[in-house]
């Protein structure tokens, strides 16, 4: 006999499911407070569905269990809830849609009660007909079971107004011929005589029978193929095309959810990640708080990642990400007497190479991500592997298929597929996210099919910490992967957003700035506050400046008055060691090693040699290591003026600069060599294939139009003197100034940017071979080529830096410095700086209008190691800063940054003690001494600073790019 192909098995379901309906009917609301509520009366003896019609999401509450309702024409799962008691139902709609726009409509919401066996029966059906559509060595097999028990049901009538609530709710998909139908004639007139529930009922349980001992013998015959650990979850951004408000009512909404769905289902274990997210609910929603309390200690709701927000990694500095753990894991351990050894980044764009030595002395041991499946030029090669980062710490992690599975069949086999190593389990993340509640029912009846179906993996839902302990087990199994995990995709992130990427530069600079200071000085001043503010800024897509036009502005604006407050509090420090005295200037630099700068203040500075610049004095002068010294006001020993000029030559005792026949060379005095052969600005189209806001696609070099600097005037003095040109592009206006400062070539450009789909490059073409390029990741280096030899490398024509990049021959090299503009590409000995882009979506106004942009570009002799670009970036990242009186010079300590690197000086966080934390910089085995007559290191601690091992000494010793977080005993004031 004929058997129903899958297709025509689920034309069965639906007229099944249309005359499974007992009865159904609309509920009718009424306003209460923000939400509609309704009176709920149950009949128990059928089986009792909600069913909300909803485009958008929300809450449902049922007599205070609460469920997260969400839904749109393709996502239905999210829709039904299952009535399990009588009494007031509040159902409480978002103000925004799913991804948050300005739309949500709530059509109509039933109560259906089903006929309950021909209802299980229906389910089970259903998913074995999914399972048989890709399960190709069985699909016969099912086939004849599922027409075997199909058969026992016999449609003998249908009525009218059934099929029209099965349209409107489609627990089963409709065939498409009755959806048409709607345009023809009413459905409602369809006549047919009422079900038999009773023989139904009858049928469907002989239906099920029959299922059922043919999947048994089925399971006999064909065993399952691997082994997949599951973990519930909903990935939920803290901010992207909505604001935190939104993201608070996610987060709420999802947590209830997911307890009301532990309460009726034991198996289920949730991960919740955002350590934010906690202290939110914390401090806003107590009961629920203490249900979440409760559910940790029994293990059903894990927290994962360690992180105050799943950040992105290279873009902040280093500081932040420890800070992210630090604060993350310390919250946990205050409120759950635990940490989590689980990190945690589905969605970040790209991982550090220093990151798994952060996360190890973080407490972190192993590492989940999804994003690597989003390469678009190499497919990454793992699912579960050894990451090795720059200094050799490894760590085991997992590369998993999706953000969040809803456990159908075919990504079951995927996962599994994909997986290369099928001794160990696979692992796959299941739950809608961002504000979808994570696991739905349909995806816990999914699990209780599926788990031990023949030809699917088994299914086991386990905690992801212990997923890893299995993994580690068997760690000679795994391949490693070393360096940095780039993201081939999201490209153009490392851009955007020109004012909040130099306040978030800025901020991190001023917090360390002020623990040190108040290190020093003995301040017992807590920057927790603004340190959270910072970091949760530093989520991947706030930092990418990946989100609405709103949101966008309101994070500048919340910068700008972190900013301002910051400064307040710095002054307050600062202004406690100088006494008032008008004739002096004293000069703060927390460094701790010499500094010698030309600075631009208001005053002549008695003695020194000056260039006066408008209203202001230029002048040169030198600090001590992590301390301050006082200069008197007065008649600089010699005076200049600053003259303008029609001349194209500048030079000082380091550099000539000239513009000759429409190029700009720059000539190193002191190395006898020409540095530069020329710098061009570069106009490109950009229009991404799939993401407007996130990507730079490789074809952008298609359509370039190099534009020559259009010179305009000089400026010269005796220790600065400028180049100044202006280019009129499209409706764009871009004045650039290049100017010689010491040893660096500073560059500003004054942007009045209004362009559509473009991108702004500026190019700058060295006179070396450059086979090497490195740049400083957070607290670390990494290495990448400059002349692809595979689509690797090839796919890393976009790169990230933290504050530098270089280029370099064994004798001589380029360093580009940058103050927040930090995307950049390579080839052979041309660097080229991303300056500006201009997506449409999500933010059309993103970078339009007016943008200052600053950077520097340090030639100098040897590699960037033997010329300390680390130490110069520093500096340059941190100006002095200076306030009226005098102080006696003094300096507390000093370290030698041709050796080691500065990251940052604080108090403990449960001690009276000092931390410094350092880090080699340079890739070498190190051993030197902190010089100090105020400091003594008694210990070392990690960067959560919840170990400690005593120390006795003031020697120092490293491995390359290893971070050290020592333990300071202040021993003099």
């Amino acid at each position: 006999m004929e058997q129903r192909s899958p297709g025509s098995l689920d034309v069965k379901l639906f007229y099944i499911y249309t005359n499974s309906i007992v009865d159904y009917k609309e509920l009718n609301l009424k306003n209460c407070d923000s939400c509609l509520c309704s009176d709920l009366s149950i009949d128990s003896n059928n089986e009792p569905w909600i069913f909300i019609d909803i485009d958008g999401e929300g809450t449902l509450e049922i007599e205070n269990e609460k469920y997260a309702i969400f839904g749109s024409k393709e996502i239905t799962d999210g829709k039904w809830i299952k009535a399990t008691k009588s009494g007031l139902i509040r159902l409480c709609p978002s103000y925004v849609g799913l991804l948050g726009e300005n739309k949500i409509s709530i059509n109509k919401i039933y109560l259906i009660y089903f006929e309950p066996s021909t209802f299980r029966f229906l389910i089970k059906a259903k998913l074995i007909n999914d399972a048989s559509k890709i399960l190709p060595s069985i699909s016969n097999e099912l086939l004849r079971i599922l027409n075997d028990s199909l058969d026992k049901i016999t449609i003998d009538s249908i009525k009218g107004d059934k099929i029209e609530i099965a349209l409107k709710t489609q627990l089963i998909k409709a065939p498409w011929y009755l959806n048409s139908l709607e345009n023809y004639i009413s459905i409602s007139d369809i006549d047919g005589k009422e079900v038999d529930f009773s023989k139904l009922k009858k049928s469907a349980e002989l239906a099920e029978s029959i299922l059922e001992k043919g999947m048994e013998k089925l399971r006999n015959k064909f065993g399952p193929i691997g082994n997949l650990d599951l973990i519930a979850h909903a990935h939920i951004d803290f901010t992207w095309l909505w604001d935190t408000n939104v993201t608070k009512q996610k987060v709420y909404r999802n947590l209830s959810n997911v307890l009301s769905l532990i309460k009726n289902n034991d198996f289920l274990k949730y991960g919740i990640s955002n350590m934010v997210y906690l202290k939110w609910v914390k401090d806003e929603n107590p009961s629920l708080y203490n249900e979440i309390k409760n559910y940790v200690k029994e293990h059903k709701l894990i927290p994962l990642g360690g992180m105050w927000v799943e950040s992105d990694t290279n873009l902040p500095g280093g500081e932040s990400l420890v800070k992210q753990f630090l604060y993350g894991q310390r919250f946990l351990l205050k409120e759950f007497n635990q940490i989590s050894t689980i990190g945690w980044l589905p969605d970040s764009f790209g991982f550090s190479g220093q990151l798994p030595q952060i996360m190890k002395k973080s407490g972190i041991n192993g590492f989940y991500t999804h994003k690597l499946y989003w390469n678009n030029i190499n497919k990454f090669p793992y699912s579960v592997f050894l990451w090795k980062g720059i200094d050799g710490t490894e760590i085991t992690s997992i590369n998993y298929p999706t953000y969040g599975s809803d456990l159908s069949p075919n990504q079951l086999v995927n996962a599994w597929n994909d997986h290369e190593i099928k001794d160990l389990p696979a692992f796959l993340v299941f739950g809608h996210g961002d504000g979808g509640g994570g696991p739905t029912w349909l995806m816990l009846e999914r699990f209780l099919i599926y788990k031990k179906f023949p030809g699917l993996p088994i299914l086991t839902i386990k905690s992801p910490e212990d997923h890893i302990i299995e993994i580690k087990d068997h760690k000679e199994l795994l391949p490693t992967w070393y360096g940095e995990l780039y993201l081939e995709t999201h490209r153009g992130v490392y851009t955007n957003g020109v004012k909040l990427k130099e306040l978030i530069r800025e901020a991190e600079m001023k917090l360390i700035q002020i623990e040190s200071w108040s290190s020093l000085l003995d301040k017992n001043i807590n920057l927790e506050e603004y340190w959270l503010r910072l970091l949760e800024l530093e989520f991947h897509d706030a930092i990418s400046a990946t989100t609405t036009y709103q949101v966008y502005e309101n994070m500048v604006k919340e910068l700008i008055s972190t900013i301002k407050q910051l400064n307040e509090v710095l002054s307050l420090i600062l202004k406690s060691v100088v006494i008032n005295d008008d004739k002096y200037i004293t000069f703060f630099n927390h460094l701790p090693w010499k500094r010698k700068e030309l600075i631009e203040i208001d005053n002549q500075l008695k003695g020194k040699v000056c260039q006066k610049i408008g209203e202001k004095y230029l002048t040169e002068i030198e600090l001590p290591p992590s301390g301050f010294v006082s200069y008197e006001i007065g008649p600089c020993l010699t005076q200049s003026n600053t003259e303008i000029s029609n001349n194209k030559h500048i030079e000082n005792k380091y550099f000539v600069i000239s513009y000759e026949r429409d190029s700009l060379k720059i000539y190193d005095k002191e190395n006898k060599r020409n540095s530069i052969n020329d710098i061009y600005l570069l106009l490109c189209e950009d229009m991404p294939e799939k993401f407007d806001g996130w990507d730079i696609d490789e074809n952008y070099k298609r359509v370039c139009e190099k534009i020559k600097l259009n010179f305009k005037y000089s400026e010269e003095g005796t220790l600065k003197s400028c180049l100044n040109f202006i280019n009129e592009i499209n409706n764009s206006k871009i004045e650039t100034k290049i100017c010689l400062n010491n040893k660096v070539i500073e560059v500003n450009h004054d942007v009045d940017w209004n362009e559509n789909l473009k991108l702004l490059k500026i190019v700058i073409k060295t006179n070396i071979m450059g086979q090497y390029n490195h740049a400083e990741i957070p607290y670390g280096v990494i290495e990448r080529p400059t002349l692809p030899s595979n689509s690797w490398d090839r796919a890393k024509y976009e790169v990230p830096m933290w504050k530098w990049t270089d280029i370099y021959d064994p004798d001589y090299g380029i360093s580009i410095i940058n103050f927040g503009r930090q995307g950049y590409s390579v080839s052979s000995n041309t660097i080229s700086l991303s300056l500006l882009r201009s997506p449409l979506f999500p933010n059309p106004k993103l970078d339009r209008g007016k943008q200052s942009i600053k950077y520097w570009i340090y030639p100098h002799k040897n590699t960037w190691r033997e010329s300390l670009t680390p130490k110069l970036a520093m500096e340059l990242n941190n100006e002095v800063i200076y306030i009226k009186g005098k102080a006696d010079e003094r300096s507390f300590l000093e370290i030698d940054p041709s050796f080691i690197m500065f990251g940052t000086l604080k108090r403990m966080e449960d001690s009276e003690d000092a931390i410094l934390r350092i880090w080699e910089t340079y890739g070498r085995n190190v051993c030197t001494e902190l010089k100090s007559d105020n400091y003594l290191i008694v210990g070392e601690t990690n960067l959560i600073e919840t170990e400690k091992t005593d120390l006795n000494t003031n020697k120092i010793c490293l491995n390359p790019y290893e971070i050290k977080t020592l333990i300071l005993k202040k021993v003099k004031s």
